[in-house]
């Protein structure tokens, strides 16, 4: 039997579960055995992670066949060169890097450029939009530096300005979406471009709070298709990136080192655009929704919530939650309706909410806004 280590750690996003789950089917095809190592984030001089990353010295060469590493198994701040450099001080066994390119090091990583210059060609060219906000990651992260370099690039091909006031650096969270938006909308932008779908959502939250209409008034995009990650299709024209065929592939290169087998230092997986409603593609205005449309909804949306509520009330969910109360905003790029006309209709499940999950933290993620 062979074994490969995956180094990984505790805040690992629904993203790294899809490679993990790629890794492991690779793992099942070839009659691997796969240890996941619950990492803390390198180089952190926080007692818990310190404890945490004592796991490095059970690294035993005579016992596994190669290592698979992660990139977030560092702080963001951090160098992932350095961090590659301290495995193979650790180990001679081959050593695969994921999302992140390290200098003769072997790497699987996105191709995170065609896709995207792909989006905003059909922002530019397709739909016309000339006023452009844009909210990036941080520029410590290498994909936050080529997503930046991307938008300036197409952006100056059609001879539109993007000024730095224009630009906010978030954090690739929700909040920072949020954040972005109060900042940005003074300037009353057209078109705001995220870097990641989770800052996207962040946008659309507060523009649908500023009674926007998405993309009527405001045209949003994201990145990442996080459609997979427990929210329920939202319509973000966006740039989906394969996990799952990265653990996978990254599995068969480490396997090809194993035996010896020569492969490239780097290979790049392929992303693709996705075009949704957001950009305004498949978009049209009503006047006024159809009443019988809306109960249909609402009926349905209403047993999925009181679902959430039954089965969260003892331990909450709350990615369940989250899901659910997504599920329902998302109606707004179908009706136009207000926050407080889809509360209206749910005043007694909310409530419940409120009297029954003592994590109030969710609660305020999920903008609810019910007098209690």
């Amino acid at each position: 039997m062979k074994y490969l280590v995956l180094c990984d750690w505790p805040g690992s996003s629904s993203f790294d579960n899809e490679i993990i789950q790629g890794i492991e089917e690779y793992c099942n095809e070839k009659d691997y055995s796969l240890l996941t190592m619950a990492l803390g984030e390198w180089g952190s001089d926080y007692q818990y992670d310190k404890s945490r990353n004592q796991l490095y010295d059970l690294i035993n060469q005579d016992q596994f066949d190669g290592i698979i590493s992660f990139s977030t198994s560092i702080p963001l701040n951090s160098d992932a060169v350095k961090y590659h450099k301290y495995l193979t001080g650790l180990t001679t066994k081959p050593i695969i890097n994921l999302i992140e390119q390290v200098p003769k090091g072997y790497s699987v990583v996105f191709e995170n450029r065609k896709a995207f210059k792909e989006l905003l060609h059909h922002l530019c060219k397709f739909h016309g939009y000339r006023d452009f906000a844009y909210i990036s990651g941080g520029l410590d992260n290498p994909d936050s530096r080529i997503r930046l370099e991307c938008i300036k690039e197409v952006l100056t091909e059609y001879q539109i300005d993007l000024p730095e006031e224009k630009i906010f650096f978030g954090e690739w969270t929700i909040h920072s979406g949020i954040d972005g938006y109060k900042e940005l909308k003074k300037f009353n932008p057209r078109v705001i471009v995220c870097a990641n779908d989770y800052m996207a959502l962040g946008v659309y939250n507060e523009a649908f709070k500023d009674g926007l209409n998405i993309p009527g008034d405001l045209v949003i995009t994201g990145y990442d298709n996080i459609s997979a990650d427990g929210f329920h299709d939202l319509p973000f024209t966006t740039v989906k990136q394969p996990f799952r065929i990265m653990g996978h592939r990254a599995s068969q290169m480490l396997d090809e080192l194993i035996h010896q087998r020569q492969i490239a230092w780097c290979e790049e997986i392929p992303t693709k655009l996705i075009i949704k409603e957001s950009c305004g593609c498949w978009y049209k205005q009503e006047e006024s929704p159809n009443d019988s449309e809306i109960q249909t909804y609402f009926e349905w949306a209403g047993t999925r919530l009181n679902q959430a509520l039954k089965e969260d009330i003892e331990n909450p969910q709350r990615n369940y939650l989250i899901r659910c109360w997504n599920s329902l905003m998302q109606q707004c790029f179908k009706f136009s309706l207000s926050e407080q006309e889809i509360l209206s209709f749910f005043n007694d499940v909310i409530t419940d909410w409120h009297k029954n999950i003592e994590d109030k933290e969710t609660l305020i993620f999920l903008n609810l806004k019910v007098a209690q």
